[in-house]
């Protein structure tokens, strides 16, 4: 199974739901092979697994902060039309 994770948040961050979304990415990684968070581009420069001390590695798409939403949906459509391999198996 293959999950994208799309999040408004901004990550990384110092915010608590910066926080939710890295460790539900953390923890769907346990269970499934293909991670994908889509989500807002934060101000702080830091690498993410170390700042929120996650014990798996996921892929993380980080589009500029002054992104829409619904165009964040728009763009994870093109992302899984265009990306054979994460696409639904």
């Amino acid at each position: 199974m293959k999950v994208l994770y799309i999040s408004n948040s901004k990550v990384p961050s110092v915010e608590a739901n910066s926080l939710q979304v890295m460790k539900m990415c953390d923890s769907f990684s346990d269970h499934v092979h293909d991670v994908m968070l889509l989500a807002k581009k934060g101000s702080l420069s830091k690498d993410v697994f170390k700042y929120y001390n996650l014990k798996n590695v996921f892929d993380i798409r980080l589009i500029p902060s002054n992104i829409l939403f619904i165009n964040m949906i728009f763009m994870a459509y093109h992302l899984i039309k265009f990306n054979p391999t994460f696409a639904p198996s």
